[in-house]
């Protein structure tokens, strides 16, 4: 759901509406927030409160939202709370249980304020760090990927000052070492660019 007082409902409600033939997966979240964000942009459309995964229907049109929280009211909207950061954080928990019990096969995350989260207690500048934490992993990026490129940050959440001083060779090869086995571990075709390739070779030559 990402951040309830912010776009990530409304993302979700619009993706659900616009491809009606793959509605195969389900929103973790508060069922209310979720129902504002699909009412405001198709009245008719309705959303189904699930407890758990199992009890999720793809044949009946409903937007299947199993709770992760459940608010009274809704959320000011585009504004920053301790609530919307728990609710963030709670709906991301959950759905890294579904993911870890085999309940669903991936996660899709949606928009989350991490002042949100640390007005909530919660000390995280972003996705990746509650995913590392939650997955017990050791060195850990985000991907950026598409079908002609694939991009793991060296520096995140920090300055450009900060972003200039930290990137330095040691921290340029541990990302790209990360990237290259991130590649590996999900069967993704490397590719390397002409300049990519000229520089390799023109480094060999000047080596030699």
């Amino acid at each position: 759901m990402g951040d309830p007082a912010g776009i990530g409902p409304e993302i979700v409600a619009r993706m659900f509406l616009r491809r009606p033939a793959q509605r195969r997966w389900i929103v973790v979240g508060d069922p209310l927030v979720m129902r504002h964000a699909l009412a405001a942009l198709d009245p008719a459309a309705r959303v189904r409160r699930i407890p758990t995964s199992a009890e999720a229907r793809f044949d009946d049109g409903e937007l299947n939202v199993l709770v992760s929280s459940e608010g009274v009211s809704l959320p000011p909207i585009g504004r920053i709370s301790a609530e919307s950061g728990r609710a963030a954080y709670a709906a991301i928990i959950a759905a890294i249980r579904l993911a870890k019990t085999g309940a669903v096969r991936g996660i899709v995350t949606a928009p989350i304020h991490k002042e949100a989260l640390a007005a909530a207690g919660l000390r995280y500048p972003g996705h990746t760090e509650i995913l590392a934490e939650q997955a017990g992993g050791a060195g850990v990026a985000m991907m950026l990927a598409n079908e002609d490129i694939r991009v793991v940050l060296v520096t995140t959440h920090c300055s450009l000052r900060d972003a200039i001083r930290r990137a330095d060779q040691s921290a340029q090869m541990a990302a790209i070492r990360l990237a290259h086995a991130g590649a590996r571990a999900l069967a993704l075709q490397l590719r390397f660019s002409e300049s990519s390739e000229s520089m390799g070779n023109h480094d060999s030559e000047r080596d030699e």
